[in-house]
């Protein structure tokens, strides 16, 4: 009798566990993919094409699912979807919930599947097992091609889902255009709560043929929220590959602040000596370039002009206008400042170390200021008002998303490291 309770008891337990990650992997993909959602919305409602083409990308094109939504209709339960007295936020969430809910169990697991895999690498899976990294988890290695042929028809495939996820990802215009209402917000973080924060002290990895990826570590340190490369290994099993840092989301953005809408977003910031890169992500749209020690005598800062979308959701890559010829927009030689912009490194300012220590990274707390108005995002360094970047945007898969990339000097990897201050955010 006793053995029959402890089962039971068991059996109840394993049961609540999964409930309640079923629940938080929704919060997951509420997360990942609440803007996409948001863009798909005409006049409110969710017709059957965007509807399919939504549950496609959140699956990751997974074949059997997306043979599946090919032979079913579900225009009869997309029009009993009704947001009634609900908020736009939760009418989204429900929305989400119901979506899944229209393909078979069987189905949903493909996306229990892909969703631990394809977000583990960002963190998500971090916050669902509560810090708690298994061995699986670490040793997670995906992505491995054999032969031409096969690595050829991979090629293929990521090409064709890309070009369906350039017609959907939402751009700021797309935005726009939905008309949602928003609160104007004005924040002060001061960085003392790991309630907006993202904590990420055990960083997942994966691997395929060629590389190793992971994302930083993250943690809050007397009031500094420091993110760093001090995770960094040579591999996981072969131990001859690179480690390819990939960003992550850091800001929980707990009150919903929209980056969609025009707004002025302070940064405070400093970098350790052995820092090599860092890049700050806004929107998933706007991507902005620092190498606090070029050549160990100038801070460089760059944003490109152009981006294309890939085969994963929201994952944008970067290319080269070579139309654009380099360009000096302004100078001022006495303090070895340059703006200018190339088709190669967008729209970018280069500054002196030694002439501007206040403007040094890695040696003084820098201020840097971020404002959108329309399509447009400008950056500068504390009061450099005739120095500012300005680079024009327009995909914005995720409204809601500050991330971060750092990485480490060459032969230094384990020494890469940002320290954030201070957050100031407010909608103009």
């Amino acid at each position: 009798m006793k053995r029959l309770f402890i089962l039971l008891l068991i059996f109840c337990m394993a049961t609540s566990f999964a409930q309640d990650n079923k629940i938080k992997l929704e919060q997951v993909v509420n997360e990942q993919f609440g803007t996409l959602l948001e863009s798909l919305l005409k006049e409110g409602k969710l017709d059957e094409a965007s509807a399919k083409a939504y549950l496609e990308t959140v699956f990751g094109h997974d074949e059997a699912v997306n043979n599946y939504l090919q032979t079913v209709n579900f225009s009869k339960q997309l029009a009993n979807i009704k947001q009634g007295k609900l908020s736009f936020d939760n009418y989204l969430t429900s929305l989400n919930s119901t979506l899944i809910s229209l393909l078979p169990q069987e189905k949903q697991q493909a996306y229990y599947a892909y969703i631990q895999t394809h977000y583990m690498i960002d963190g998500a899976m971090n916050e669902i097992k509560s810090g708690k990294i298994g061995e699986n988890t670490v040793n997670l290695a995906v992505g491995i091609i054999k032969g031409s042929q096969e690595a050829k028809e991979e090629r293929l495939k990521k090409e064709a889902i890309a070009k369906k996820l350039e017609i959907i990802t939402p751009t700021l215009a797309k935005l726009t255009a939905t008309n949602i209402p928003y609160q104007k917000l004005k924040i002060l973080d001061e960085i003392k709560s790991d309630q907006t924060w993202i904590i990420n002290t055990h960083p997942s990895i994966r691997e395929d043929q060629n590389y190793k990826y992971t994302t930083n570590y993250t943690n809050i340190e007397n009031g500094t929220f420091k993110i760093s490369t001090q995770n960094y290994v040579g591999a996981v099993v072969n131990w001859d590959k690179e480690t390819r840092f990939e960003p992550s989301r850091i800001y929980r953005n707990i009150d919903k602040f929209d980056f969609s809408k025009d707004f002025v977003m302070n940064l405070y910031l400093k970098a350790s000596d052995k820092t090599d890169l860092f890049k700050i992500e806004i929107g998933k749209g706007y991507h902005l370039f620092i190498n606090p020690k070029m050549n160990g005598t100038y801070a460089f800062i760059s944003s490109p002009m152009a981006y294309q979308v890939t085969d994963k959701y929201g994952s944008l890559n970067t290319f080269h206008l070579k139309e654009v010829k380099r360009k000096i927009l302004n100078t001022d030689k006495s303090r070895g400042i340059y703006l200018g912009q190339d088709g190669y490194n967008g729209s970018w300012v280069s500054l002196s170390r030694k002439k501007n220590p206040m403007l040094n990274f890695t040696e003084s707390e820098v201020k840097l200021t971020i404002t959108k108005k329309g399509n447009t995002f400008t950056c500068r360094l504390n009061d450099l008002e005739n120095f500012q970047l300005s680079t024009e945007v327009n995909y914005f898969p995720d409204k809601y998303y500050l991330g971060l990339l750092v990485t480490g000097a060459p032969l230094s990897d384990k020494k890469g490291l940002v320290e954030i201050r201070k957050l100031e955010l407010e909608h103009l």
